[in-house]
This record gives structure tokens, C-alpha cells and sequence, in this order.
């Protein structure tokens, strides 16, 4: 068999042809994406903002408030300014948690809490007002269930604690210190 470079060459023309055609293509595409798309701006902002979610009954369950809402389409985030979470019902104490800022997921179930972050549980059945301080808390408001890998301060009257790595869970009522846990409890301080 006899391969002659006349016969290879409409093989080789078709062949840088269609190498051609290829890298068209793909720098084509890479350009489609919308200019809004590739930027990091927000396509709303809303001022004093509060978003609340009612139970069965009509009654409020939680409420998140804050001073201003971005939401960016890029990533499908929402920021909030200086926001504001609170959980109640009837049969459990309400529990409130601020931030100087965070950000919540597409259906704000789930808020992501920076700098400054404070959450205290109502005094209610028994239990004095407790109230916890980190730099950084992500929340559940379906729940309420909080966590965190900081460090974290508790105050309850007549006692203090300290650690890293937190999770409170409100419905089971638990409060788990992970590591570095560091207390003082005042033996005659009445809990009420």
C-alpha cells in the first residue's frame, strides 16, 4: 500500500479543518456567559428588611430583620447587614441572635452569622436568661439549632463558660462545649 502525499493531503486539509473549528467553538463559548454573570453586583438591595415565617396556626415562629439585604446572582447569596434572628413559640423560650452581619441561604432557613455574633435564650420554664457570644454562629431557624468552631462565652446568672466549638440545640435542650472548656459557677447565686 502506497501512500502518497496526494492522497494524505485532503486527509490533513480536513484534519486542521476541524482542529480549526474546535478552538472557534470553545473561545465562542467562553464569551456567552452574561457581563452580569461574571461580575460580583447585586441585581436588588432592600433596606430594613424582616422576613417572617408563620406556623399552622397563623401564629409567628421566627423572624429574621435586618438594615439591609443584597442578594447576587452570581453566587445566589443573600448578605445581610446588622441582622437580627428570633425564634419563639408557646411552649419553649424565645431565642434572639444578632450579628454585625451574615449571610442566608436561597430559602433563609439557614443564616450564616459574622462578627460580633450574640445569641441569648429567654429566661422561661425554670431557666434564667442564658446568652452566648463567638465571632462567627451558623443558625437554623427551622429548629432552633446554632453552631460554631470559635470560641464562645456563656453567661447565665451564676455561672460562666467558656470553650471552642459549640452546639445548641434548642428543641432537645442541649448545650455541648467541644474543646478548651473552661467554667466558673457562683455556688450562692440563686437560678431563677
Amino acid at each position: 500500500m502506497n501512500l502518497s502525499l496526494a492522497r494524505l493531503m485532503p486527509l490533513m486539509f480536513v484534519l486542521v479543518l476541524a482542529l480549526i473549528s474546535l478552538w472557534l467553538e470553545r473561545a465562542v463559548n467562553r464569551e456567552t456567559a452574561h457581563p452580569s454573570l461574571r461580575r460580583h453586583d447585586p441585581d436588588y438591595i432592600v433596606s430594613r428588611f424582616t422576613l417572617t415565617a408563620f406556623d399552622a396556626k397563623g401564629r409567628i415562629e421566627s423572624s429574621v430583620a435586618a438594615e439591609k439585604m443584597s442578594h447576587f446572582p452570581d453566587s445566589d447569596t443573600t448578605e445581610i447587614l446588622q441582622p437580627k434572628v428570633v425564634r419563639s413559640r408557646e411552649d419553649r423560650p424565645a431565642v434572639t441572635v444578632s450579628a454585625r452581619r451574615g449571610v442566608m441561604s436561597r430559602d433563609g432557613a439557614d443564616i450564616f452569622l459574622y462578627d460580633d455574633v450574640v445569641l441569648v435564650r429567654a429566661a422561661g420554664a425554670g431557666s434564667p436568661q442564658g446568652t452566648i457570644e463567638t465571632s462567627y454562629m451558623y443558625f437554623d431557624r427551622a429548629r432552633p439549632f446554632a453552631r460554631t468552631d470559635r470560641t464562645i462565652r456563656f453567661y447565665e446568672p451564676g455561672r460562666t463558660l467558656s470553650g471552642r466549638g459549640m452546639e445548641y440545640d434548642g428543641a432537645l435542650h442541649q448545650f455541648i462545649l467541644k474543646s478548651e472548656v473552661r467554667g466558673s459557677f457562683d455556688k450562692g447565686k440563686n437560678r431563677s
